[in-house]
């Protein structure tokens, strides 16, 4: 996995992720964010989980986030508020993450309502 990380829109760095051995290496053109970014990924970290399918029951648990893919996934998406740097999504640079396909019915057609924009319907 490849994330593109930044401070500041000219100064783009990547973290990558070897999901086989766990290992993170960072890039950055300042070591400080390098170092920063390299310790936020490798250290323990709490994350709030769902415990069950019930709304609001959650659960907190202790993990670093290079111990797989959906925690390094979950350290990234909380990164900029622990640490200030972002994470830059949408660069195509990005090799994204977990290669796990979500459940879903291909065969359905997800269209936007025209009553409110806020609010979809599923077309069969």
């Amino acid at each position: 996995m490849k994330a593109a990380i930044y401070t500041d829109k000219d100064n783009l760095g990547f973290v990558f992720y070897d999901e086989n051995d766990h290992s993170v290496m960072v890039t950055h053109p300042d070591i400080n964010i390098r170092r920063i970014v390299y310790s936020y990924l490798t250290k323990e970290k709490e994350f709030t989980v769902p415990a069950s399918n019930n709304v609001g029951d959650s659960r907190i648990i202790v993990k670093k986030p290079c111990e797989n893919v959906q925690f390094m996934e979950m350290g990234l998406c909380e990164m900029f508020h622990a640490i200030g740097v972002h994470v830059d999504w949408g660069n195509p640079d990005n090799t994204g993450g977990s290669t796990m396909e979500p459940e879903v019915d291909k065969q359905v057609t997800v269209i936007k309502s025209l009553d409110d924009e806020k609010s979809f319907e599923i077309i069969n």
